[in-house]
């Protein structure tokens, strides 16, 4: 009987030596990577991310279209805002359109920023609460004017007789912010002898469709003394009415 060599006892697994990565371990480098290069281009791109969305949206906004440096095709009573605030490369839209306010009617029109930007100013037609109501394109969103307003009142009034409380309410679903001030403002340059006008506004403040853009519905009343004053809620309730006239765009 031949004997076994002592190479052949048992049973032997040999392994093959290879060099380099495994098809799975290469998956993982590669996914590795990958995310690695995400998150730098996240990092790099999220401080920009709302300029960049902003720019994404803009390229489906209805924009009027100008000729000659004027706008064409647009109604009196539209409120137009340019969304590159600037008048060398305009981009002018559409705001929002008043509509029909009892006991008012478009008075007088003035250049906001340019010949294009218009705030409108409407008379009352009769027995009214407010001499004057305005309608403005307003640089930012409803929330932030007002808290813009509010840092700067010393601007608009020499002295604060009356600041109310902010009511946020809504228009139409939109977000609104109303609130009155009442003040005195110089109207001559005279140190010694001062003379003074009587101010009473309600401002409201209501979002449009538009990023950092909203609407400025403005109530005045202005005189000799504070008899030109009007019930405060009447005023506030002008205003609310006024803003509900509004169709955005």
């Amino acid at each position: 009987m031949s004997k076994k060599s002592a190479h052949s006892k048992g049973n032997r697994t040999t392994h093959e030596h290879t060099t380099g990565y495994t098809p799975r371990e290469k998956k993982i480098m590669i996914f590795g990577f990958a995310g690695i290069i995400v998150v730098l281009a996240c990092l790099i791109v999220l401080p920009d991310l709302p300029d960049y969305v902003d720019r994404f949206h803009r390229l489906f906004y209805d924009y009027i279209t100008v000729e000659d440096g004027a706008v064409q095709g647009v109604g009196d009573n539209w409120l137009i805002a340019n969304l590159n605030d600037s008048a060398n490369d305009p981009a002018y839209v559409k705001l929002a359109e008043i509509g029909e306010i009892e006991g008012y009617e478009l008075s007088e029109s003035n250049y906001v920023s340019d010949e294009n930007v218009l705030y409108h100013d409407y008379a009352p037609t009769g027995e009214s609460v407010a001499q004057t109501l305005r309608f403005m394109p307003a640089s930012g969103e409803a929330a932030e004017m007002y808290e813009s307003f509010s840092a700067r009142i010393s601007m608009v009034v020499t002295e604060v007789l009356y600041q109310s409380e902010v009511q946020e309410i809504d228009i139409n679903g939109r977000s609104a912010y109303a609130f009155i001030v009442e003040g005195t403002v110089q109207v001559n340059e005279d140190t010694e002898n001062p003379i003074y006008s009587y101010t009473q506004n309600a401002y409201l403040y209501v979002d449009s469709e538009y990023p950092d853009r909203s609407v400025l519905v403005n109530a005045i009343n202005e005189g000799d003394d504070e008899s030109v004053f009007a019930d405060r809620d009447a005023m506030l309730d002008l205003v609310e009415r006024a803003a509900a006239s509004l169709t955005f765009e």
